[in-house]
C-alpha cells in the first residue's frame, strides 16, 4: 500500500538521524586544550612559591634565580613579562623583557631530579602541594616508584569495591526459593509460568517495542539473516538468544559481493556502484590488515554502517562550509 512504510526504510532513516544526532553533539562541543607539560609545571611553581614567598617573590638573589627559572619553563617572551609583573613588580619592564629575550632564545628545560635539587624541594613539601612534575630532594627514586604502585593498588582495590557495592546480589546467593519452602527447580518453573523469564543481555543488539532495531547493528530491520546474529523467537517477537560459538577465519581473498551483502548496502540507502567501491575498500583492507573473524558477514554490516556516519558527517562538514563561504561572500 501507499501509505505505508517498510520497516526497512524506517530502521534506515532511524540510523540517518541518529548519526546527525550524534554529529551535532560533536560539533557542540568544545575540545579539551591538549596537555602542556610547560603549563602544568608552570602552576606547580606558583604554588610552591606561594608557600614559601607569599604573592610577589623577594627582591634578592633567590627571587631572581626562582624568576629565571620560571622564565625557562613558560618560554615565551610576553608570557614571561606578564609573569614577571605578577609575581616581581619591583623588577622593571625593560629590565624583565630583555631577561626575557635572553632566555627565550635558548630556554633550559630541567627534568624532575635536577629542578627538585635546584628548588630545593622537600618530599614533605610535594606531598602537601600536590606536586608531581618535580622530584623530592631526601626520597630516593625506588621509594617513589614503589609508592605510586601501592596507591595504585589501593586505587584498583577500591574501584573494586564500589563495583562490588553497586552490583546487585545474584539469585544464587539471596536464594528466595528457601524463604518460600519449596526447592530451587519449583522456584524457577513457577516464575517461568507467571511469565518471568531470565534476563537475557547482549551488547551487539538492541530491539525496540514495535520489532525494529533502534541501536546498531541494524541487522534485523534490514533483513539479515537471525541465524548471524544469534537471535531466537519466543511468542513471535525477536529476542536476543546466545551466539554460536564459531571459529575465527582469515578473511579469504576469493571472497566476493554477495547478493545479501548487496541487499543490506542498498537498504543503507546506497547506490550499486557505491557498494561495489565500499567492498573494494572493505576486502584490500583486511587483506593487507591479515584481520580474522568469527562471522564475516558481522564484519561487512558494521563497515557499511561506519561508512553511513562518515558520510553523513561530511555532509554535515560541505554544508557548513558551503553556509560560512556564502556569508563570506
Amino acid at each position: 500500500m501507499a501509505g505505508i512504510i517498510s520497516p526497512e526504510v524506517v530502521a534506515v532513516r532511524r540510523r540517518f538521524i541518529a548519526a546527525k544526532y550524534r554529529a551535532d553533539q560533536r560539533d557542540k562541543r568544545s575540545p579539551k586544550p591538549p596537555f602542556s607539560r610547560s603549563s602544568h609545571r608552570v602552576r606547580e611553581l606558583e604554588r610552591l612559591y606561594r608557600s614559601r614567598y607569599g604573592r610577589h617573590l623577594p627582591d634578592d638573589d633567590a627571587g631572581r634565580d626562582d624568576l629565571e627559572l620560571a622564565f625557562n619553563q613558560i618560554a615565551r617572551v610576553d608570557a614571561c613579562i606578564k609573569w614577571a609583573i605578577r609575581w616581581a613588580p619591583w623588577l622593571p619592564r625593560e629590565e624583565a623583557k630583555a631577561l626575557a629575550d635572553q632566555i627565550c632564545a635558548a630556554p633550559q628545560w630541567l627534568k624532575a631530579l635536577p629542578m627538585g635539587e635546584r628548588l630545593g624541594l622537600t618530599d614533605a613539601e610535594r606531598t602537601r602541594l600536590e606536586i608531581r612534575t618535580i622530584r623530592p630532594i631526601d626520597v630516593a627514586e625506588n621509594d617513589l616508584a614503589e609508592r605510586r604502585r601501592r596507591k595504585d593498588r589501593e586505587r584498583k582495590a577500591l574501584e573494586r569495591e564500589r563495583v562490588r557495592t553497586t552490583k546487585p546480589t545474584p539469585i544464587s546467593q539471596t536464594r528466595p526459593w528457601q524463604a518460600e519452602g519449596i526447592s530451587r527447580a519449583t522456584w524457577y518453573r513457577q516464575r517461568a509460568k507467571a511469565g518471568e523469564t531470565k534476563s537475557v543481555r547482549n551488547n551487539l543488539v538492541s530491539i525496540t517495542a514495535d520489532g525494529i532495531c533502534l541501536t546498531t547493528p541494524p541487522a534485523i530491520a534490514a533483513g539479515t539473516p537471525t541465524q548471524s546474529t544469534g537471535l531466537v523467537k519466543v511468542d513471535g517477537a525477536a529476542v536476543v538468544g546466545h551466539p554460536i560459538r564459531r571459529f575465527k577465519t582469515r578473511f579469504q581473498t576469493s571472497m566476493r559481493l554477495t547478493k545479501q551483502m548487496k541487499d543490506y548496502g542498498v537498504a543503507c540507502a546506497f547506490r550499486p556502484a557505491q557498494i561495489e567501491d565500499i567492498f573494494q575498500m572493505f576486502r584490500d583492507w583486511n587483506i593487507a590488515a591479515g584481520t580474522y573473524s568469527t562471522d564475516w558477514g558481522e564484519v561487512w554490516i558494521n563497515w557499511v554502517d561506519r561508512q553511513v556516519t562518515l558520510d553523513t558527517e561530511d555532509h554535515h562538514k560541505w554544508r557548513a562550509r558551503t553556509f560560512f563561504d556564502q556569508r563570506a561572500a
